[in-house]
């Protein structure tokens, strides 16, 4: 193989690594957009819950419209475990997102090593302070809702057998 055969097969190499470094750019773009659309419909459907859960609780602790209490015992233990469901698939959901995103970003820096220009997600791990980042508290957001939905099931339980 000739010089120039050498330097044709590395520029084809580097045009190769660079479509798929615009590929992997556009995959981060996806998911993390993704994640977000999906963590603002569940983050929109678990506040109603809540708020509807509290508005009933309160009726029923202020007498305003009372209803029996094995019905309300009933209705707050299946909208809690429904809603502790919804929210295990929330941080699933999420958790498989960051997964995928952590391995897209891996894959960029990876691209970057080899050509040895670009650094924007190389830069991007050695500028940024350690330890701030959010994403295990993105992830773990449904897990505030799961405490919720237990401390309200308790509270009715309490409520009913008092």
């Amino acid at each position: 193989m000739g010089i120039r055969e050498h330097k044709d097969a590395a520029s084809v190499n580097q045009d190769i690594l660079l479509r798929e470094y615009e590929n992997v750019v556009k995959q981060i773009i996806h998911w993390d957009t993704h994640f977000w659309t999906k963590s603002q419909f569940f983050l929109v459907i678990e506040s109603a819950f809540v708020a509807a859960t509290l508005q009933v609780f309160r009726e029923q602790v202020t007498a305003q419209a009372k209803l029996p209490l094995l019905v309300f015992l009933s209705l707050f233990l299946v909208a809690g475990f429904f809603n502790i469901f919804l929210c295990y698939v929330w941080f699933r959901t999420n958790r498989r997102n960051r997964e995928f995103l952590r391995l897209r970003f891996e894959r960029a820096r990876e691209i970057e090593s080899e050509l040895g220009t670009l650094q924007t997600f190389t830069n991007d791990v050695k500028k940024l302070p350690k330890g701030h980042g959010s994403a295990t508290w993105e992830i773990h957001l449904p897990t505030g809702f799961i405490v919720v939905w237990v401390l309200l099931m308790i509270a009715a339980v309490i409520l009913t057998c008092s």
